[in-house]
């Protein structure tokens, strides 16, 4: 009988072992990521959702003993094992995962994987970071659009781009997309009377623009009768304010109230003699035109600097732009290469090809009107300034302005100018934009 109860106990005691023994192996499978965390000497740890590479990360959670292997975004990287314990995994991210749209696997894009010994998890939502592919926002073609125009946002590694808002907080829908260049449509509950940036939403992070989207307090010349226009300095030129009328100039559905027509009508331009301008222009006192802003002292003042504003206008040509340029005159006595106060606008650029020659690429207007951005920094050796220093500049240079059409070699690059057939270009709405947040 004691034999029989030494072997009853014998059993429940290896019963007991049994089950503790199980219970022990079942909570050490059991593998669990709560958080990232930076790991830096020169920054506060703190938690984070996105890493770039060549950075160190902590990954906390628990069951990590015996460690096998860990993925980034699908591809297997390399781990310490001395920087293992079973709550921690202390770790570099290599420049060599992929990211976006270069993963193989999209389920596995913004993921961390684990597997060990006794089990695996998977932590969603955790972004990689390539610091090549930054998103950035150089241009937008079109900062005055209206409801269902299709505008196009210019900058560097846009594709992953997921939602496009307007300053009124309306959201854009994507067209199309490549690194390059987003095509974007405005949306018809747009409101046209809120200026600022257009920002885009990629991997969970936005990027900006300049705040001069839709910024009509800096217009100067709207209707080209403003004081600021010289009398009498217009030349070959026409003024339509009609709606109808200028719908039938560029056939298009929107267009803006006000449009400056030069040459008056379709004119063939020949490639010019002597450097000379085309004879369609017109003149106004750019002086004047800033002066009227600084009196306003709205967003504009006289103490902006010059260095963070740019002007802007309204560009169609009925026809892609492949010869000549626009050239603006803060001084309309001098002609030839860039300086202080001339820059001559090209849109159109020669292409340097691999085999050694070169390809015009034409500017083209597929999508409507154009915005012409043209920042003072861009003026050679052009000091900056306030821009009431630099009006009072113009003023004491007594300079009228010009702006025009020429067709030759104007910035002596070495390029074949071309004649140009029925030639007629629709400028509107100059203006003064900021670069950058205005005080």
């Amino acid at each position: 009988m004691r034999n029989l109860r030494i072997t009853y106990i014998f059993i429940l005691a290896l019963i007991c072992y049994s089950f503790f023994s199980c219970k022990k192996d079942s909570s050490s499978s059991s593998i669990q990521v709560t958080g990232i965390w930076s790991h830096s000497r020169n920054t506060e740890t703190t938690q984070i959702s996105s890493i770039f590479f060549n950075n160190w990360i902590r990954i906390h959670g628990n069951g990590f003993t015996g460690l096998q292997r860990v993925y980034f975004n699908g591809t297997q990287v390399p781990f310490i094992p001395i920087y293992v314990t079973d709550t921690d995994i202390i770790i570099n991210v290599p420049e060599t995962i992929p990211t976006g749209s270069d993963v193989a696997d999209q389920t596995r894009l913004n993921t961390i994987q684990l597997v060990t010994a006794t089990g695996q998890t998977s932590f969603e939502g955790f972004i990689f970071r390539d610091p090549d592919k930054i998103p950035s926002i150089s241009g937008i073609s079109y900062t005055m659009p209206y409801a269902g125009d299709v505008i196009e946002i210019y900058g560097k590694n846009l594709k992953e781009a997921s939602v496009i808002t307007f300053p009124d907080s309306t959201k854009g829908t994507i067209r199309s997309a490549n690194d390059s260049i987003l095509q974007v449509i405005v949306p018809e509950n747009i409101d046209r009377q809120k200026y600022g940036r257009i920002t885009i939403d990629i991997d969970n992070e936005r990027y900006s623009s300049a705040p001069y989207m839709f910024f009509q307090n800096g217009i100067f010349l709207k209707t080209f009768t403003e004081e600021a226009m010289v009398a009498g300095g217009n030349n070959g030129i026409r003024i339509y304010s009609n709606p109808a009328d200028i719908a039938a100039l560029t056939g298009l559905q929107h267009n803006p109230e006000n449009v400056i027509a030069i040459p008056a009508t379709k004119t063939d331009i020949p490639v010019a003699a002597n450097n000379g301008i085309s004879g369609n222009f017109f003149k106004f006192y750019a002086y004047k035109a800033f002066n009227t802003l600084i009196e306003k002292n709205g967003d504009i003042k006289g103490t902006t600097s010059i260095e963070n504003l740019a002007i802007q206008f309204e560009l169609y040509m009925p026809s892609p732009w492949t010869s000549g340029a626009i050239p603006f005159k803060m001084n309309k006595n001098r002609s030839g290469v860039n300086y202080a106060y001339l820059y001559n606008i090209t849109a159109w650029e020669w292409k340097k090809l691999v085999s050694g020659g070169v390809e015009l690429n034409p500017f083209k207007f597929d999508n409507g009107w154009k915005t012409i951005t043209l920042k003072f920094s861009d003026f050679p050796t052009l000091a900056m300034s306030s821009l009431k220093d630099y009006s009072t500049s113009l003023q004491t240079n007594g300079f009228e302005s010009l702006v025009g059409y020429v067709n030759y070699d104007l910035n002596e690059d070495g390029h074949t100018p071309q004649a140009v057939k029925n030639f007629q270009m629709y400028l509107a709405n100059f203006r003064l934009v900021p670069l950058t947040n205005l005080e």
